[in-house]
């Protein structure tokens, strides 16, 4: 088994404890738990953003890290400080708000010439949270607490489709798999707080968290029906020359074949091959010189010039 159904496997549990959990917490199931089952989710929390943060330190490379890094803090703070009476909802949700924001800062702060943009989603962040905090607390002081815990489902809700938008388009889904992770987060705190603005009472509040158990029970089911689809899949077909070659390599006691090799080729000539005789040229044979031109004395010149013009005139007739 692979790393990544490994991976599917623990996405797949996860969803379905999340769900059973959250039956059980509505049903009543977990009313003397409820405390230990907060602050064992507020640590869980916790030591995520911890975890991201001390990858930082390791990989510097992985500097996306901070943003899940300071959300999950802030996070695991809101689900401790909602134990506590004393902390109004509003202010929780500026909480939250404000560890994301500190996620972007520190990126400003690392690289303050290239990722100048963070400062902006910073501030963009910031803002939204102080917006927020005078709308509920100065301008309607009294408003219902449960129209402030559906603000907050939008506010959560929001986010969460942001960083599952950031998943699906940023194109290297390992490198942004911490953005699917605050996605489904944030999602879960969405569905508590929007099922918290319609009472505990409604019906749809107390079976919500039976869809993580579906999903959970989708996410196994594709894996495991896609993993008997492959094993059913036709081996692939071999040709018969590679059967038949295969068949005559596999007889015992058979010798392997012989590489011959031949002999270099040699740049002298062998001494037994004579070498051809260059072809004769046969001469005409010479014409004999008239007994004048040949018996002619070299002293007396003029003898000699009528001897030759005798010869020409002879031979003229």
């Amino acid at each position: 088994m692979n790393q990544k159904s490994l991976n599917t496997i623990f996405w797949g549990l996860l969803l379905l404890a999340i769900g059973i959990i959250g039956l059980l917490y509505n049903f009543g199931a977990l009313d003397q738990y409820k405390l230990m089952t907060a602050y064992s989710i507020a640590g869980l929390l916790a030591a995520t953003g911890v975890g991201f943060l001390v990858i930082i330190v390791f990989q510097q490379e992985r500097w996306l890290y901070a943003i899940p890094g300071t959300s999950f803090l802030a996070l695991g703070s809101v689900v401790y400080l909602s134990t506590l009476d004393a902390v109004a909802p509003v202010w929780l949700g500026v909480l939250f708000l404000a560890g994301i924001a500190a996620g972007f800062l520190i990126l400003f702060l690392s690289n303050r010439r290239e990722r100048w943009w963070a400062l902006l989603q910073a501030g963009t962040i910031v803002t939204i949270g102080i917006a927020g905090l005078i709308v509920v607390q100065w301008m309607q002081p009294d408003a219902n607490p449960f129209t402030a815990a559906l603000l907050g489902a939008a506010l959560f809700g929001g986010f969460a489709i942001s960083f599952l938008l950031l998943y699906l388009f940023a194109g290297d889904h390992r490198k942004f798999a911490w953005a699917l992770i605050m996605a489904g987060a944030l999602a879960i705190f969405a569905a508590f707080l929007a099922a918290a603005s319609f009472g505990e009472s409604n019906l749809i509040v107390q079976i919500w968290p039976a869809v993580l158990i579906l999903l959970g029970l989708i996410v196994l089911a594709r894996l495991f029906t896609g993993r008997a689809a492959a094993d059913k899949r036709p081996p692939p077909t071999v040709s018969a020359e590679v059967l038949e070659a295969k068949e005559l390599g596999a007889g015992q006691g058979a010798e392997p074949a012989r590489i011959v090799r031949p002999d270099p080729p040699s740049d002298s000539v062998p001494e037994s091959v004579p070498s051809p005789a260059p072809a004769s040229i046969a001469e005409p044979d010479a014409e004999p010189l008239p007994a004048e031109i040949a018996t002619f004395d070299p002293n007396d010149p003029e003898a000699a010039l009528d001897a030759l013009l005798k010869a020409s005139t002879d031979a003229a007739e």
